[in-house]
């Protein structure tokens, strides 16, 4: 039943963490969607758009992506880390 529920379009989380990530977030953060994953990822894209910190990564499976494409998943980490080593982020 649950499940049933969150993939009801008009389904919000009680706390968003949109609003709780601004420019003074101390910490670089990294979204990871899968391209057919059920999750909603607009805000997690509109937010990567406008915070340097903040990176959004589309990943080739579903909402498993660990599971379903675990060596992307992996180079996308690394990638992320990459940039908070190099002072990028």
């Amino acid at each position: 039943m649950g499940f049933f529920y969150l993939q009801d379009p008009l389904f919000q989380t009680e706390f968003p963490l949109g609003p709780l990530i601004t420019a003074d977030t101390p910490f670089p953060i990294c979204f990871m969607y899968g391209s057919t994953d059920w999750m909603e990822f607009k805000a997690a894209k509109a937010i990567s758009a406008i915070l340097p910190r903040v990176h959004y990564f589309t990943i080739e499976g579903g909402h498993t992506m660990t599971t379903d494409n675990p060596d992307e998943v992996v180079q996308r980490l690394l990638q992320f880390v990459s940039l908070i080593d190099s002072n990028r982020i």
